[in-house]
């Protein structure tokens, strides 16, 4: 509800208030007051009233997004939408409006009305914001959206040109680039263009060779094969190197390095070499990141407007000495166990279970250290039923009070020497440790189900500085 609020609070601070404004700033006076039926009555009263105001769209799309967002009333909000939209459809609310009234019929999985709503965003957003080679954020959103309603319709005619317009408008720094051409080949394989398609999955191949749809498309050879012909192996040894870039350095380092003896472009051999010094700094081999950094300044001497390259030197003057505080972390114990849906665990239950499991491994962190010192120890993906759990052991000069800090995109669950201490999140998430003086037993579990495992963990003091003098492994050594 707070969130709303401001998000409301922004949209009425934004107006520019003449003529009428006693009425509009009384509007505002309501939701101050948390006043909302009065204040979308209030709102709506002073656009009918002046519909030539400059404000009066802001005072519709704020008081349909009162009733739809905060009232929760759906209907109300969609009425004054549609009113917006009808009275001023060369408006930026009235772009808005039509995005949320598609938003809410995807949200309903009425697909027909969706799309119906998205269309009307973009001929909208035509009309108020720059050519699509400067699209906003929200224009290009409503591009994609459109095409993506259309293709999931099988509507190839009319997702296609959703998907060209973004193509041809050369935003190859955009994110969502990469998913662009892969639905703009969707759609040229459902009109049975196989060939066209195939060479529109070659340009996202040689434009974006980091992506997971570049990368997916290795093993969806026959897509392109048969239609066109393509130098696999240098990408496939890329897309390899790629794949191990934070886990197996070395073998990336090797990877990157001998691109263009393997016979790659070279547009992919840069990329390779953009990529090498990120890898030495992920190694936390800062020396060696910053030389080739300078080497490929000196190939390439006019490109630092990629971020990767412009932004490294200030990447690693700030973790060198960060560095140095994650050396205490040595070794690990992790569990991977399958979830027991026939039992009902309690957490005294579960950490009883776990701790008398027997197949816990020792993992040594030596390969893994980096300024993200990323813990990636399973070598297949995990199983929706998979439960994966990290151990270690902190040793303690005495009893005090520290925090351990975790860094994984899932809630995680804590124990410290067998006491449930609850779950936790954020990224990274803080939970406060009691210690003893001697060894604790620290154990996380990860509630991540599926796919690769990654956590990271530290302890750090109330300033979120990390602690200096305590030590973890895998066993009381």
């Amino acid at each position: 509800m707070k969130s709303l609020l401001l998000c409301v609070g922004v949209f009425v601070v934004a107006a520019t208030v003449t003529g009428f404004a006693g009425q509009f700033e009384t509007a505002q006076t309501y939701v101050k007051m948390r006043d909302f039926d009065r204040a979308a009555e209030t709102f709506v009263a002073f656009a009918e009233a002046e519909p030539e105001h400059e404000d009066a769209p802001l005072a519709l799309y704020t008081a349909a997004r009162i009733r739809a967002l905060v009232q929760d009333d759906e209907e109300g909000g969609q009425t004054i939408f549609r009113q917006l939209i009808d009275g001023y459809p060369d408006s930026e609310w009235a772009f808005y409006g039509a995005m949320r009234l598609a938003e809410h019929s995807l949200e309903q999985g009425d697909s027909l009305q969706a799309v119906a709503h998205y269309e009307r965003t973009v001929k909208i957003g035509e009309k108020i914001f720059p050519p699509v080679s400067d699209a906003s954020e929200a224009q290009f959103t409503a591009l994609q959206r459109c095409g993506e309603m259309y293709l999931s319709l099988r509507q190839y005619d009319k997702a296609e040109p959703c998907y060209s317009r973004l193509c041809d408008a050369g935003l190859t720094d955009r994110r969502a680039m990469p998913d662009v051409y892969y639905k703009l080949a969707a759609c040229h394989e459902g009109k049975g263009n196989a060939a066209e398609a195939a060479e529109l999955y070659l340009d996202l191949i040689r434009t974006y060779p980091t992506s997971r749809e570049a990368r997916g498309l290795c093993e969806a050879r026959e897509k392109i094969d048969p239609y066109a012909t393509f130098e696999w192996e240098p990408f496939e040894y890329f897309a390899e190197g790629y794949a191990v870039l934070r886990t197996w350095p070395s073998r990336a380092v090797e990877h990157m390095s001998n691109l263009e003896g393997k016979g790659a472009s070279p547009e992919l051999v840069r990329t390779g070499l953009t990529l090498l010094p990120w890898i030495h700094y992920y190694a936390s081999d800062f020396e060696k990141a910053l030389e080739a950094h300078a080497n490929y300044l000196k190939r390439y001497p006019d490109d630092t407007s990629d971020p990767y390259v412009r932004y490294l030197p200030m990447y690693v003057d700030s973790y060198r000495e960060e560095f140095e505080f994650r050396e205490f972390l040595t070794s690990v114990s992790l569990l991977i166990t399958e979830d027991d849906t026939t039992e009902t665990w309690t957490p005294e239950k579960e950490y009883a279970a776990i701790s008398q499991n027997k197949r816990w491994t020792i993992i040594d962190l030596t390969p893994h250290f980096g300024v993200y010192n990323q813990l990636l120890f399973v070598d297949r993906p995990l199983e929706p039923t998979d439960q994966a759990y990290i151990r270690a052991f902190a040793k303690s000069d005495s009893e005090r009070t520290t925090h351990i800090e975790v860094d994984s995109d899932d809630p995680w669950v804590m124990w410290l020497n067998g006491a449930y201490e609850g779950e936790f999140t954020g990224s990274p998430g803080t939970a406060r440790l009691d210690l003893v003086s001697g060894w604790n037993e620290v154990v996380i579990k990860l509630t991540q189900r599926e796919g690769g495992m990654t956590a990271t963990f530290r302890c750090v003091d109330e300033e979120k500085m990390a602690e200096k003098d305590l030590t973890f492994s895998a066993a009381k050594e």
